[in-house]
């Protein structure tokens, strides 16, 4: 097999360092309802610890709008790290803030798939997200 570097590996600013499972928690309600309209909510924090370091952490809710036959709520927690020491402290929070969803979603993704294969029902996949768009089309909502 041959090998191309096709793709310049380019690290960023602000690397993660650490991830940990934070809490999850997993409820069958109903596993006969026919209701597969999924609902995916999101919610991201962070603290800056120090001018190097910043804690980061994602709460990912799959649930649906009506009665459905589960619920699943993931928290995965984060630590990032400044490698670039010119950069300065407001640069670093905004970094870490736009960036807990590309970082952490990938690891809520895994567990939920698998959560609800476990549990015996179609495997579902949360949606692969265009970040880009998603940070503009938020920034626009928030103005």
């Amino acid at each position: 097999m041959e090998t191309f570097e096709y793709y310049k590996l380019i690290k960023t600013a602000v690397q993660l360092r650490e991830v940990k499972l934070d809490s999850i928690n997993c409820t069958l309600l109903d596993a006969s309802s026919k209701n597969r309209n999924l609902s995916l909510e999101l919610n991201r924090h962070v603290e800056v610890i120090s001018d190097r370091e910043a804690h980061i952490k994602l709460h990912a809710k799959v649930h649906f709008k009506e009665e459905g036959p589960f619920s699943i709520d993931v928290v995965y927690f984060g630590k990032t790290e400044l490698l670039d020491e010119n950069l300065d402290k407001q640069y670093f929070e905004e970094y870490n803030l736009n960036s807990v969803v590309p970082l952490l979603l990938p690891y809520a993704r895994e567990c939920v798939s698998s959560l609800i294969s476990r549990m015996g029902f179609p495997v579902y996949t949360i949606p692969t997200m265009d970040i880009l768009e998603s940070l503009n089309e938020n920034m626009e909502k928030s103005e």
